[in-house]
């Protein structure tokens, strides 16, 4: 009885060991096929091991293996049925949360993928790369909502195996695909599907492609990715040879009268022991772009590319370096022009698996890296981009569709997007305005948006365009902005453009008339803008009698009113609507002059400026003369085009002699103000005329004497290009520490200069904002101005806008000082 039981007991542990060994042995195997790219096999050992192994730490470990087998096979609903086997309730195994999140992100499951990343940082919170992840999940999540450009599947060249690139060649397209036929049926081990090989596809005359062929260059068994040097009518494309664990690129020649290719062979720069592979040709015919893992590199599959002799023959290769490559992979890389290159990438990668990335290279190489935006990528693996020489036409492969594998998708868009989003609320408290209608403007159409339930709305534009982009809701002023996709931060490609609405039932109308100076005759139909805080803008016509309103304007806000006629000086006047609480007018009649008197432009014509005083016998200008001076200085910044001359004239008194030297130095007094108010001394030219052109011969009393004591200016030329504006920042004395400073408002209430006076400031070249806080009273000021004339200029120009409160402040060393204190210091 003894005896029985030791040999019970020595069974049972002889069976133990057995299954152990079988269990180690299945792990063991698994590994080497995953070493050796063979994942359908690797798998298959795993789920062996799984079923022998009875301790549950040890089967999380194998179920992460098979996970990771069906992973690599692009196989993700297969990962994802044994990824949380691994994970389980709780892990400390970031490297299973992370790719765990990938295969969700892949699949389409985004907030499961952020849920199991946050899970990821919380364990590393330090983690960078997690972080971008995590930004990535939440940019595929805001831009699957763009339905511009289209893309779409091709019905033709796509079957239900992995068809994964496609090449322009000579009027056809050259497919790579692991489709089974009755030549291509045997399994390749790495991806479960047949061996890859070349189809070609003729084009119809309908644009439309005809059914795929196979490609008959030498053995296409395990070929992949064609590329075309049409300069030297040759070929490349990948090899892989399972037996030796390598790929390489092969090259041969198309003789175009016979239709027939010459024997392959390997091209020369390619290297033993090392993968070679994803050629391309740029347009040029200079550059054959490829991949590889030669020593030297970043990691993983870096891009190179090798120059290609007039003969034929090839350079040295050259490592693109970073940005463009990383620690991981680089595939599939595309020339597109003479600078601008995609590719695909894992270290790039914002979606999800392989991302189309590109680069643009501005002769000193390649710098950004930025992906491609939806519908280019999606959360799968989106690669493989290529287009058509001289269009927008192309391709790209994904694996969205994930119940089909990779699939070629065709395009007839300019790739490179650029993301435009923002948030549209009530100017009035800040809420969200849902269903606002979004619309971008360009030369090549227009696009429509909705704002969602959060306000927000996102679109997407080639990112060499510009336009105006509008929010418009019932109810609600519609606002306009501009934008120039092509002059943003090559560090991102997105622009924020928020929108403030301001009702239609606030209770302020701005209105005016609008007419002919020389003739009096109300000029109807014509466009008048006005332009507010936050980039606030709206447009009116002018009716029969000449008449504009601005209705339901915000008050207590700062408004440029502007009107812009074709051989007219173009006009506009700044307004400042106080904080009333009732329905109001600010017209001429109110006190408020709105009016526009508008001017022809006419060479050789005098025109009066009105309310031009001095000093007796002087030519020193009075207070009143200098706020009618900032408006002309207002319209001549207005028409930048235009040489101007200043005329001063006298009455009939005195000598010859000396009404000409008072008239010359009145008409330089005319011309200094204006230069001190930011006019560009090269379109100024002074002239007294003395006596010698008096409007009333024989004039009888003081009026009859004014009359003739006019002042004047008359367009010399109206063809200038525009100068550059004077900058008033820079002191005349660089080593002076005396500055002024504008005082124009006093509030309690705290306001955003940069906002609340946007009208002031782009009246004004060359302004700063300052707020003082004084015990809840918030003092504003404007500058800075270096001398006492600048500053005097400046004054009127605030006054000239509405602000008629205003004195000069001068500072020393950042200190407060009195006017005259300052007038004892010498610059």
């Amino acid at each position: 009885m003894k005896k029985a039981l030791i040999y019970f007991a020595l069974s049972l542990l002889l069976l133990t060991n057995g299954s152990l060994h079988a269990q180690k042995n299945h792990v063991r195997q698994g590994n080497k096929h995953l070493r050796n790219h063979h994942y359908v096999a690797a798998a298959r050992s795993f789920a062996k091991a799984f079923e022998a192994e009875e301790e549950i730490a040890a089967r999380r470990e194998i179920a992460a293996s098979i996970a990771m087998s069906y992973h690599k096979m692009n196989k993700l609903e297969e990962a994802l049925l044994w990824y949380p086997d691994a994970v389980g309730e709780e892990t400390n195994r970031i490297d299973w949360l992370t790719a765990y999140a990938d295969a969700l992100q892949r699949s389409g499951k985004l907030i499961e993928a952020k849920t199991t990343l946050e899970q990821a940082l919380f364990l590393n919170p330090s983690s960078q790369e997690i972080s971008r992840k995590i930004d990535g999940v939440e940019l595929a999540l805001s831009s699957l909502q763009l339905s511009n450009p289209k893309v779409k599947q091709d019905t033709v060249l796509n079957t239900g195996f992995s068809d994964y690139h496609a090449a322009f060649f000579d009027g056809s397209v050259v497919v790579s695909s692991s489709r089974r036929t009755n030549e291509n049926n045997r399994t390749d081990g790495r991806t479960g599907e047949a061996y890859s090989s070349l189809y070609q596809s003729w084009q119809n005359p309908d644009a439309s492609f005809g059914a795929p062929e196979p490609l008959t260059v030498g053995d296409s068994r395990n070929t992949g990715v064609f590329a075309y040097d049409r300069s030297r009518s040759r070929a490349f494309w990948t090899k892989c040879k399972n037996n030796r664990n390598r790929c390489v690129i092969m090259t041969s020649s198309f003789n175009r009268n016979s239709f027939t290719w010459s024997k392959p062979k390997q091209a020369s720069f390619v290297a033993k022991k090392h993968h070679f592979g994803h050629p391309s040709v740029s347009n040029d015919g200079k550059w054959l772009y490829f991949v590889s893992d030669m020593p030297g590199g970043y990691g993983g599959k870096d891009i190179y590319r090798v120059s290609m002799k007039p003969d034929g023959s090839f350079g040295i290769p050259l490592n693109l370096g970073q940005p463009v490559n990383t620690e991981s992979d680089e595939l599939f890389p595309f020339a597109a022009g003479d600078s601008l290159l995609f590719f695909s990438s894992i270290g790039h990668s914002l979606y999800g698996g392989l991302d189309i990335v590109y680069s643009f290279n501005d002769g000193k190489g390649f710098g950004f890296v930025e992906p491609l935006l939806f519908p280019f990528n999606s959360y799968a693996d989106d690669f493989a981009l290529v287009m058509k020489s001289g269009s927008s036409e192309g391709f790209f492969s994904s694996a969205r569709t994930t119940e089909e594998g990779d699939n070629l998708f065709v395009f007839d868009a300019y790739p490179v997007q650029h993301l435009i989003k923002g948030r549209v609320v009530s100017a009035d408290n800040d809420s969200i305005i849902a269903g606002a209608s979004i619309q971008i403007s360009t030369v090549e159409g227009n696009i429509s948006s909705l704002t969602g339930p959060d306000g927000l709305y996102i679109v997407s534009v080639p990112d060499y365009l510009k336009g105006s982009i509008s929010a418009s809701k019932e109810s609600f002023f519609t606002e306009n902005k501009n934008f120039d996709a092509g002059k943003k931060s090559r560090k991102g490609s997105v622009t924020q453009i928020d929108f403030e609405l301001y009702r239609l039932d606030y209770p302020v109308t701005i209105s005016g008339l609008v007419t002919d100076r020389e003739t009096g005759r109300a000029l109807a139909a014509e466009i008048v803008e006005i332009v507010g805080s936050a980039d606030f803008t709206a447009a009116v016509r002018t009716d029969l009698r000449g008449i504009y309103a601005f209705d339901s304007l915000k008050p207590d806000q700062v408004y440029t009113v502007k009107i812009a006629k074709t051989g007219y000086f173009t006009e506009s006047r700044l307004i400042r609507i106080p904080p009333v609480k009732y329905a109001a007018v600010f017209q001429k009649a109110t006190g408020y002059d709105m009016d526009f008197q508008l001017i022809r432009i006419q060479e050789k014509q005098e025109i009066v400026i009105s309310n031009i005083y001095y000093d007796l016998n002087k030519a020193t200008l009075r207070e009143s003369s200098k706020v009618e001076l900032s408006k002309l200085s207002n319209l001549l910044r207005e028409n930048p085009q235009v040489l101007v001359q200043i005329n001063a004239h006298t009455d009939a008194r005195g000598s010859d002699a000396y009404n000409d030297r008072l008239s010359d130095e009145r008409a330089r007094s005319v011309v200094n103000y204006l230069i001190v108010s930011g006019i560009d001394p090269s379109r100024l030219i002074s002239k007294g005329h003395g006596k010698r052109k008096l409007l009333i011969m024989s004039a009888r009393n003081e009026d009859e004497h004014q009359a003739n004591r006019r002042t004047t200016f008359e367009v010399v030329r109206s063809d200038l290009e525009a100068p550059a504006a004077i900058n008033q920042q820079q002191p005349e004395n660089p080593n002076s520490l005396l500055v002024y400073r504008v005082q124009f408002m006093v509030s309690a209430t705290l306001r955003n200069p940069a906002v609340y006076f946007q009208a002031l400031s782009k009246s004004i070249p060359n302004l700063r904002f300052f707020v003082h806080d004084q015990n809840g009273l918030y003092r504003y000021e404007a500058g800075d101005r270096y001398t006492e004339d600048s500053a005097e200029a400046l004054k009127n120009q605030i006054v000239a806008g509405g602000f008629v409160d205003c004195f000069i402040v001068p500072y020393l060393n950042g200190n407060r000082i009195s006017i005259q204190e300052a007038k004892q210091i010498k610059p």
